[in-house]
């Protein structure tokens, strides 16, 4: 993970752009590899500061077998050991750009942000994680 020294020992962004290259077709293993690497990061930030900030920049990039690792440590659960429920977690995406979302009710926004979740992951757990910020 990526720490951010202007921001002290408590904010990473994981390096997901490493992931970027996974695709439907890619080998079971190479998924898996990336998984546990997601894993592994997030780990690393925790043992470091338990109560870090951790960014997942452009979460829609991440294969869905990859971005699985994020859901048992949405839900809580710990990591290797290490308690994920102090941290505090922040998954952005692409999905406004270029005023895709525009003239939105707050409803119909978090309606297409459920749809596009559910066409990244099969877990919607994700989705019910969402806060819309102006």
């Amino acid at each position: 993970s990526k720490l951010y020294a202007e921001a002290g020992d408590n904010f990473f962004m994981l390096d997901t752009a490493k992931h970027a290259h996974l695709h439907e077709t890619s080998a079971p293993e190479d998924v898996a590899k990336a998984y546990y690497d997601v894993l592994r990061q997030i780990q690393d930030a925790l043992q470091i500061c338990p109560r870090a900030v951790i960014l997942v920049d452009e979460l829609e990039t991440l294969h869905p077998g990859v971005a699985a690792a994020l859901i048992p440590v949405l839900k809580g659960n710990p990591v290797a050991g290490v308690s994920t429920k102090e941290a505090i977690y922040i998954l952005t995406s692409d999905f406004g750009k270029e005023g895709a979302s525009r003239g939105m009710s707050f409803d119909n926004i978090k309606s297409e942000i459920y749809r596009f979740s559910a066409k990244i992951y099969n877990d919607l757990t994700v989705a019910n994680y969402v806060t819309i910020l102006p």
